[in-house]
């Protein structure tokens, strides 16, 4: 019988245990950046959401259900529908816009240009949401540059009320997350085999075809 070494018997555990120290490093920041600044703070909101509100509006430390039960008054229906309704619309819209920018994207063979496009696309990430939004609030304004253009050109005689209006909200959705819907359509994208969709046109497929079935 032969003696097996000491330090062979050990190997497996040491590898294993190196490979889970390496996932937890991997993994371990962004997942205490989510309990963080995404768990904790919708735990506190849902403790809070059981809490009365005092006169002043501070927070009463007593368990209340009302404001569960507020939520099917009639009032907030119509604001959950109507932020559902805002929210799918913003959906498709995104979709339909997103989906040949990024097939564009992905069918570019020059790595510089796409490059460049995904670098524009990322840009709007370096300035604030807030500022964002407030950008298109100028913009959207009875004396704002689409107005003033408008005016200047003759199309209108009074200013168009574009602000405060379901228009105003889309379009600063559309304009807020439609990179979080181009990146990963392009991820996406990027992995299909496009040669399949030569192979489609050989079999005499038409692009609608090839599109719709391949892709």
């Amino acid at each position: 019988m032969t003696a097996v070494p000491v330090s062979k018997i050990e190997l497996k555990p040491t590898r294993r245990r190196v490979e889970t120290l390496q996932i937890l490093g991997l993994i371990g920041p962004t997942a205490l950046y989510l309990l963080l600044f995404f768990v904790f703070p919708l735990l506190i909101v849902f403790v809070y959401s059981f809490l009365k509100r005092g006169v002043y509006g501070q927070l009463v430390w007593e368990f209340n259900v009302l404001n569960y039960v507020r939520v099917f008054d009639t009032l907030y229906l119509s604001i959950l529908w109507r932020s559902f309704v805002l929210a799918l619309l913003n959906t498709l819209v995104c979709l339909v816009l997103a989906y040949p920018f990024a097939y564009y994207i992905a069918r570019v063979e020059n790595a510089r240009t796409r490059n460049l496009l995904l670098v524009l696309i990322m840009v709007p990430f370096w300035t604030n949401f807030l500022i964002r939004t407030y950008a298109w609030r100028v913009i959207l304004a009875n004396d704002g540059p689409i107005n003033l253009i408008l005016l200047n050109t003759g199309l209108i005689s009074q200013p168009l009320q574009l602000i405060f209006t379901n228009f105003a909200v889309v379009v600063g959705l559309v304009y807020g997350y439609l990179p979080f819907m181009v990146l990963p359509l392009y991820a996406a994208i990027e992995r299909i085999d496009f040669s399949l969709m030569e192979a489609a046109s050989d079999l005499y497929a038409n692009g609608w075809q090839a599109f719709r079935k391949v892709l």
